[in-house]
């Protein structure tokens, strides 16, 4: 190569830094940290990934070859320094943003960091094109070797944590299918609206403040004084389906493989012939509920649309190798990936969205004889909040907790409302609760309200101690069915009673090789009045904690 020329090696070596990092390098590391959390491979959105990064690798490319002399040494370095900055922002300057769990970033918390980080980015790349044009030469030497040198490190990196994965994510035989949702019983129909995040402080609020909102709940009461389970989704659904508590004394899917044999709400329900419907998250779920759970299919769940997933996942490495100015336009919920999902049969794919249950709500049903237990897990208030009081979508983060509550309960009415025109409202059992409370950490309580066959009557508040240990045995008592033995409904608890109910606390984190993070333990006594027991629940054991 002739002194003066700069060949495709000074930009495509750049440009390999640069798609590396953010289409390979970024979403594997991620991915493998965690494997369980998600229902699909590396190779459901990689390729896709690496045809966007060639697409704009070719772009890039050819104004490299439009340029002509110093530009096109100032393009390449551009491009190396943007390499460069991205390799140190992902791997060495990132600020703590927390998980992205559908809680905003305050982004007003970083605002010495945004301008340190801003300069440092502009220093990068004003300096790299800067000895391009006084140093061509030498940049070109520079630009090759330490885009090669950084491609390297990452690789060996990224071979690594391949080798160290902490769990093998093996196919998913069965999948949560939509099938059925829309039907109903002409005859029992016990329903459960859970949503998710739903703080009992937001219905007390409603009561307070927006009454009206309530003004169609006929026969439903209200449990102020309601404990929860677990303080996050992961366990409280499984536990109100099973009734089971989960110490961290197994992986998380082991524990889920076992939770359901012997449950007596499931196993009751199926022995009365109701069709059993629970509209939830896979993951909450075993492959041997498929023949008890009509929505369940022994089908493989599938990635429906990869660009869409792919897009996801280049969102998130944007955020996570972005400059600080830059993130707030890449954040997202990492809920949305479930978006993404398919049945390798064609079943449409269950998503606990609260605009698809808007939909159902105001589509139309179809009754059955056959007795119904449904469960509808909707976001219900669940961050990131985009639906303002009205049940609109407004964006993401331009809402609140409260207002999407209303927007929610909208739906909820407008579902309840078409149950009273079909006849079915008066003898169905109806419970709207939440798993959790306010997707906060600390601890937080979830809204609890039961509409019993035959109430009727504006909302009432009842102040008796309760949790989602009675769910069961209210359901079945609810439904006449056997109660088991040793367990207790609802409405057979002394209100004046100061019961202490049992919860499991443990932060937002990525989960710990299959477990949760250490789960510290409360009791709940009236007035939700919490006390640590002393003892935490640990991967290696219980922990009497001082």
């Amino acid at each position: 190569m002739k002194k003066g020329k700069l060949g495709l090696a000074a930009i495509l070596l750049p440009l390999l830094l640069i798609i590396f990092t953010l289409f390979v390098y970024s979403p594997v590391t991620v991915y493998v940290g965690n494997p369980s959390e998600y229902g699909f491979t590396v190779w459901d959105f990689l390729p896709h990934m690496l045809l966007m990064g060639l697409g704009g690798a070719v772009v890039a490319t050819a104004i490299y070859l439009v340029l002509r002399g110093k530009a096109r040494i100032a393009w390449a370095a551009f491009a190396f320094a943007v390499g460069v900055a991205l390799f140190l922002q992902g791997n060495f300057m990132n600020a703590d943003y927390g998980v992205l769990d559908g809680r905003g970033v305050k982004w007003d918390q970083y605002t010495t960091y945004a301008i340190v980080n801003t300069v440092v980015w502009v220093a990068l790349i004003c300096a790299a094109v800067v000895l391009a044009l006084l140093k061509g030469e030498l940049m070109k030497k520079v630009v090759c070797f330490g885009s090669v040198l950084l491609v390297a490190y990452e690789a060996v990196m990224l071979v690594m944590m391949v080798f160290s994965m902490p769990v093998e994510l093996e196919p998913v035989e069965f999948s949560v299918t939509a099938n059925y949702k829309n039907r109903l019983s002409s005859n029992d129909n016990t329903i459960i609206f859970l949503c998710d995040a739903c703080d009992t402080n937001y219905f007390q609020q409603i009561l307070d403040e927006d009454p009206q909102v309530l003004d169609e709940w006929d026969g439903f009461v209200y449990y102020p004084d309601f404990v929860g389970s677990f303080s996050k989704t992961r366990m409280s659904v499984p536990y109100i389906l099973t009734g089971k508590w989960y110490e961290n004394q197994m992986p998380i899917q082991d524990f889920i493989d076992t939770a359901y044999e012997d449950d007596p709400l499931i196993d009751e329900l199926a022995a009365a012939d109701y069709e059993i419907d629970l509209y939830t998250h896979r993951e909450f779920m075993n492959e041997g509920l498929v023949g008890t759970v009509s929505n369940l299919v022994a089908t493989r769940l599938i990635v429906a649309d990869h660009f869409g997933l792919a897009r996801q996942w280049l969102k998130l490495a944007c955020f996570n190798y972005g400059p600080h100015i830059l993130k707030r336009y890449f954040e997202f919920y990492s809920g949305d990936f479930g978006l993404y999902y398919g049945t390798e049969s064609g079943d449409p794919a269950n998503h606990a969205d609260n605009y698809e249950f808007a939909a159902l709500a105001q589509g139309d049903f179809e009754l059955t004889d056959r007795n119904m237990f449904k469960f509808y897990h909707i976001r219900g208030s669940h961050l990131p909040c985009n639906m303002d009081a009205d049940g609109n979508f407004v964006g993401d983060w331009k809402s609140t907790a409260y207002e999407q509550t209303k927007g929610v309960f909208k739906y909820l009415t407008i579902f309840m409302n078409k149950m009273k025109d079909m006849g079915i409202y008066d003898d169905a059992t109806i419970i709207v609760m939440a798993d959790h409370g306010r997707f906060d950490e600390g601890l937080a309580y979830p809204t609890f309200a039961i509409k019993r066959p035959g109430a009727h009557g504006a909302v009432e508040v009842n102040t008796t101690c309760a949790s989602q240990t009675e769910l069961h045995a209210t359901i079945l008592q609810c439904a006449g069915l056997p109660v088991p033995e040793g367990q207790t409904s609802i409405f057979d608890l002394d209100p004046e009673a100061d019961y202490e109910r049992r919860y499991l606390y443990y932060p937002t984190s990525h989960y710990n090789a299959g477990y949760l993070p250490d789960l510290t333990e409360y009791t709940i006594s009236k007035g939700l009045v919490a006390k640590k027991t002393g003892r935490v629940f640990t991967r290696e054991g219980v922990v009497e904690a001082n």
